[in-house]
């Protein structure tokens, strides 16, 4: 697990608690980390425009990983301001977008500057035990609001009749 005080050093981007965050990599230029809430996305996208990130009523780290049932990986200079983020579907591994800090689609030069392989970080992410519990965990939320609506819509239907 990341050390605080060693992220801290490395922009300021250190999580308390070890629950929200699942690390993929941890070499002396990068932090590759996956984060599994609200707070935790916006603590290690701080200083980027990624929409799972902003500190307003805007976020969509829910809707993203909750409604879409995808998943945000977060790759963090430590050295540099650099900061990208992957989103792939969990079911699939299918990328769905590659941002940089400026929520701009990144380029190829991404692996020659990060020496990192995008489909490798990926597999990395879905063979992680912690990861398989927690969209496991995510999926059956999902579908539990979804009986719920749909319940709540049938009384609602029932009581106009």
């Amino acid at each position: 697990m990341v050390n605080a005080d060693k992220l801290d050093a490395a922009k300021g981007e250190s999580i308390k608690d070890p629950l929200d965050e699942i690390v993929l990599d941890d070499t002396a230029k990068w932090l590759v980390v996956v984060p599994l809430t609200k707070q935790a996305s916006q603590k290690l996208g701080t200083s980027t425009k990624w929409w799972a990130s902003v500190r307003s009523v805007d976020n969509l780290y829910d809707e993203y990983t909750s409604l879409d049932l995808t998943t945000l990986i977060y790759i963090i200079s430590k050295t540099t301001d650099e900061k990208y983020a992957i989103r792939f579907e969990n079911d699939t591994g299918k990328i769905v977008e590659c941002r940089d800090k400026s929520n701009a689609k990144f380029s190829k030069k991404f692996q020659q500057v990060t020496g990192f392989v995008i489909k490798q970080l990926i597999t990395q992410c879905m063979t992680n035990k912690k990861w398989q519990e927690f969209t496991e965990l995510t999926a059956q939320s999902k579908i539990e609001k979804s009986c719920k609506e749909v319940l709540r819509r049938l009384t609602n239907t029932q009581e106009m009749l």
